[in-house]
């Protein structure tokens, strides 16, 4: 199963630039990959794993 997270955040004050930082990073830390621009992806190998 593949997880995909689309986002679109605003980037145009220094607190805004910051906090999309701190997203891309939580994503990277917690294991999704960068397909494009504000789109992620991960690969699940079960739907437990996931919280479903």
């Amino acid at each position: 199963m593949r997880i995909l997270v689309f986002f679109d955040l605003p980037v145009v004050t220094k607190a805004e630039r910051r906090a999309y930082s701190v997203f891309r990073r939580f994503l990277l830390n917690d294991g999704y990959d960068m397909i494009q621009f504000s789109v992620y992806g991960r690969i699940v190998v079960r739907s437990r794993m996931i919280g479903l």
